[in-house]
């Protein structure tokens, strides 16, 4: 008798364990729920997906978009936060007026990735679509 109540809750005890590790049934590591939770406490439809050995939650935080990606250990490698044209910086404000005149921005992400940053701008003219990377100087990084 003894010998199965120890059994039971050893059995108890590893699944207690294994739902620590794989929190919440997402497949996700507990720590890098974790890690997300210290970083960001009040959000809203939090949707978790691994993207080759890492994983990537998007959700809402203060009613704008956001996307983090962590490692299998927690650390935060990037985060995108989907902003207003308007608050793009003055210099690449100034670019688009002068290089694109005819163009609308159509989306603005502002891109942080290891504490560099830079700003992937969607344009629109007349059906057409142009995807640019920027730096925070104003400088075309990338012509998508």
């Amino acid at each position: 008798m003894k010998r199965t109540v120890i059994l039971a809750l050893l059995s108890l005890l590893s699944s207690m364990v294994f739902a620590q590790e794989q929190k919440e049934g997402t497949g996700v590591p507990a720590e890098v729920i974790d890690a997300f939770g210290m970083l960001y406490a009040k959000v809203e439809n939090v949707d978790w997906k691994l993207i080759e050995k890492n994983f990537e939650v998007s959700f809402v935080q203060n009613e704008r978009a956001v996307s983090a990606v962590f490692d299998q250990q927690g650390n935060l490698m990037m985060v995108k936060n989907k902003i207003d044209h308007t608050e793009l910086p003055i210099p690449i404000a100034a670019k688009l007026k002068n290089d694109y005149p005819d163009w609308s921005v159509q989306e603005a992400i502002l891109i942080d990735i290891t504490g560099a940053s830079s700003y992937y701008v969607e344009l629109q003219k007349a059906g057409d679509r142009l995807n640019l990377t920027c730096s925070r100087q104003g400088d075309i990084l990338e012509i998508l």
